[in-house]
């Protein structure tokens, strides 16, 4: 398959297919500028290496990939069952993570459109009961607080370039106007002076 071949099994909503609009909590219409750049983004991951286009391509083998804007101003969401993921491009330019080398970094387009695809290809719907985030189990020594896809994701932020966009844990993200991210965001460059962590909490 080729990228050409790959694109024109991309369906966008444009607020006519069923899929969408039976779905209103969750579908909403992509501009045409947000389709374009929606577009490159997904060629960039595509072209980042022929494993990638293949497990890629493989989300198109029997259906479309069905692309939508999410409705409430979250940066991203899929449905594995449906192969559908949206977005918020405006949302992902406001979301923050700590990485893997201890600083606060934005978070890129690319990188939130691979959670999405992992989670469909992973046919994983993230819920408490998948990442927990209760203090009890946190603190266990066997908690795993990057969960599946971050571990999946980091390797694939290094193919299209951005090392310095591995996240530490699941939860150490958010959006301005969270007062945990403001502060950080008015901190220095990085909390480890470089040094490499596997983990993040945040408190209240």
């Amino acid at each position: 398959m080729t990228w050409a071949t790959f694109s024109a099994r991309l369906d966008f909503f444009n607020g006519t297919q069923s899929w969408g609009t039976a779905n209103p909590s969750v579908a909403a219409v992509l501009s045409p500028a947000e389709i374009s750049a929606i577009t490159g983004h997904l060629q960039s991951l595509y072209d980042s290496s022929s494993a990638t286009a293949a497990w890629m391509e493989s989300l198109v083998a029997s259906a479309p990939l069905k692309i939508a804007k999410t409705t409430n101003a979250a940066p991203g969401y899929s449905s594995p069952a449906s192969n559908f993921f949206a977005v918020d491009l405006v949302a992902i330019g406001q979301t923050y993570f700590i990485n893997t080398t201890g600083s606060l970094v934005g978070e890129d387009p690319r990188v939130t459109i691979v959670h999405e695809l992992l989670n469909i290809r992973e046919n994983f719907s993230p819920g408490p009961e998948d990442v927990p985030h209760d203090e009890a189990y946190l603190n266990g020594a066997n908690a795993d607080q990057a969960g599946p896809i971050i571990a999946l994701q980091n390797p694939l932020a290094t193919n299209l370039g951005l090392s310095d966009r591995h996240q530490a844990s699941y939860h150490a993200a958010g959006l301005v106007g969270d007062s945990r991210i403001d502060w950080l965001r008015a901190q220095p460059s990085s909390f480890t002076d470089g040094a490499t962590i596997d983990n993040v909490r945040f408190g209240d």
